[in-house]
């Protein structure tokens, strides 16, 4: 007769169950600690030598840089107080032998030909672990640390920890199967007058019988909540078909959401691209007399080329939002989508933004209009400009009266001020119309440059410092970039504090491969907190001595946006104030 486990005895049953599970859990959880205690010893070997690698480098600079080998050599024999290291070599950059310490003659037995990449760690036999770092002083390489390290000891401490746990382990094995002999009589009885329950149950079909429950523990737990189904049973037929008149109702309301929504709502086929599913806002917007009959398609008012765009982006991102659709020449439509999980559909919405893009169209008009006429109007201003504070001039050189003077002085103050203005507006203006024009920047020679066009009544009496240092090609737009050190420096230098002993402007240019950074600091009047909020708005002026247009820091702001940049801004009021741009390079 074929033997078959269920029909065994339930005490054998708990016995080869118990014992089994047991046996696994102890395999599994020796196991994982075996391999982890394994895992954990090796990258701590490797840790504790990767920090020796880079003292030992640390110290192997000057031989290096110097060519003493001698000095080399002292300091890598001083590895012989690390027994588990069971070699060490200095490379040069081309990778040949400046010093070397042999620890064991299985060492000596390497090839010279073979050296990992650096921060390489790799297996050489089943006996070592191979390691090489760079040494570097001031970002300069000036060689490698390759160390071979020894894991017999740590095999001699896994051997000693796997007879432990093998003897752990047939101990646990006979106490499991000595306990499971004593618990199995408590588990097999009320199982059997469980069965018996439920026998009766099923032939007199009397769901009001019960199982008496004789204690707490999970058996009795079990009883406590066989009763409980059995309640449950009853009061589920109630309430069963009050679900049904719930879900019916519910159903209902989405069906009318669905068909009553101000935005057409879809499902689609991916492959085909067949319409499966629509409700009646769809076909308004799209303008089409819906047939019950006839099978409807994506192509039919999606280009192909947009198509493939919305599938593209479905393909790759899992949805789409607000694809424009120029449908049927003065209809503007929006897309949204998303592809269902695991399924071979696409849920989504289209919305008709016909007014929406008119409006925008005409804003974008509108603003081009303005922007032209802003830049024509400032331009044609400063010719006049310029004409009366010609005037004025020649009225100082007939030498006026003392009251004539003071009123062709403020005039003149009023046409520079005016004058800067449309300077400021015209800088404004050619942001937004000029292209970029990317070229490599000198920035020494832009900082002179910026630096020699600062009015010379406002760099009397102060102490100008400056730092450049461009470690690498930076490109970008040299006149705007130009632009923002101007306003920033001006400003600098304009509000500075009279009331100073030593009053100073600091500007730093520090560039790399990746981005510039611009900081300018000043120890001037500083701004007030409650007014650095509005620093970047148009015309906002945040101090009281301030006679400009209120136009820079918003022009620098609008630079710098255009640039991709960012800008910072630090003050205390009467200790000074710091600006900080950041550009990234175009190179």
């Amino acid at each position: 007769m074929k033997w078959r486990f269920y029909d065994i005895s339930i005490r054998t049953k708990l016995i080869i169950v118990i014992l089994s599970v047991t046996l696994i859990a102890l395999f599994a959880s020796f196991s994982s600690y075996f391999i982890f205690t394994s895992t954990r010893d090796k990258q701590n070997l490797i840790h504790r030598v990767e920090i020796t690698a880079k003292l030992i480098g640390e110290y192997a600079v000057s031989p290096l840089a110097f060519g003493d080998k001698e000095g080399g050599q002292e300091i890598i024999e001083r590895i012989n107080s690390l027994p588990e290291i069971n070699a060490a070599f200095i490379l040069t950059e081309e990778n040949e032998i400046f010093a070397q310490y042999i620890g064991n003659e299985k060492a000596d037995t390497i090839p010279r030909d073979f050296f990992p990449e650096p921060d390489e760690v790799s297996i050489w036999s089943n006996d070592a672990i191979h390691i090489k770092q760079p040494i570097i002083y001031r970002d300069d390489v000036y060689g490698f640390i390759y160390l071979i390290v020894s894991l017999s000891p740590l095999k001699e401490q896994l051997l000693n920890d796997v007879w432990v746990l093998l003897f752990t382990m047939l101990a646990i094995v006979v106490l499991s199967w000595l306990i499971t002999l004593l618990i199995q009589q408590y588990i097999s009885k009320p199982i059997k007058k469980l069965v018996r329950t439920t026998n009766e149950i099923t032939e007199e079909g009397n769901y009001m019988l019960r199982v008496e429950n004789q204690g707490t523990d999970e058996i009795g737990q079990l009883y406590k909540s066989y009763n409980n189904m059995l309640e449950r049973i009853a009061l589920e037929r109630e309430q069963q078909l009050k679900y049904s008149k719930a879900l019916e109702i519910s159903e209902l309301n989405y069906r009318s959401i669905f068909e009553n929504s101000i935005v057409g709502i879809f499902k689609v086929e991916k492959d085909s691209g067949k319409i499966v599913q629509a409700n009646n806002r769809i076909w308004e917007i799209l303008h089409i007399k819906y047939d019950a009959r006839k099978n409807y398609y994506i192509d039919d008012f999606l280009p192909k080329r947009v198509r493939a765009q919305f599938l593209r982006s479905i393909n790759e991102n899992g949805l789409i939002e607000n694809l424009e659709i120029n449908y049927k020449k003065n209809i503007w439509i929006s897309f949204s989508g998303k592809e269902l999980n695991n399924q071979n559909y696409i849920e989504g919405v289209i919305q008709d933004i016909t007014d929406r893009k008119r409006n925008y169209l005409e804003l974008k008009k509108v603003n081009f209009e303005l922007d032209n006429f802003v830049y024509h109007a400032s331009h044609d201003l400063r010719s006049p400009l310029r004409s009366i504070l010609g005037l004025t001039n020649l009225l100082k050189i007939e030498n006026p009266s003392d009251t004539a003077r003071e009123v062709i002085d403020k005039i003149e103050n009023s046409i520079n001020r005016l004058d800067h203005l449309v300077t400021d507006l015209l800088t404004f203006s050619k942001n937004s119309r000029t292209k970029e024009n990317i070229i490599e920047i000198n920035f020494d020679e832009l900082l002179k440059e910026t630096l020699d066009a600062v009015p010379l009544e406002y760099t009397q009496d102060i102490a100008l410092q400056k730092k450049v240092a461009v470690s690498d090609k930076f490109l970008g737009d040299k006149t705007r970039i130009s632009v923002i050190l101007n306003n920033l420096i001006v400003n600098a230098f304009k509000y500075q504090d009279s009331s100073k002993k030593n009053p100073y402007v600091f500007v730093s240019i520090t560039a790399d491969k990746k981005e510039i950074k611009i900081r300018i600091e000043d120890n001037g009047e500083g701004i007030a907190q409650q007014n650095q909020q509005k620093i970047f708005d148009m015309f906002y002026r945040a101090s009281e001595t301030s006679d400009g247009s209120g136009l820079g820091l918003y022009i620098v702001k609008n630079v710098v946006d255009t640039l991709k940049g960012r800008i910072y801004m630090t003050s205390v009021e009467k200790e000074g104030t710091t600006f900080e741009v950041i550009l990234p390079n175009n190179k």
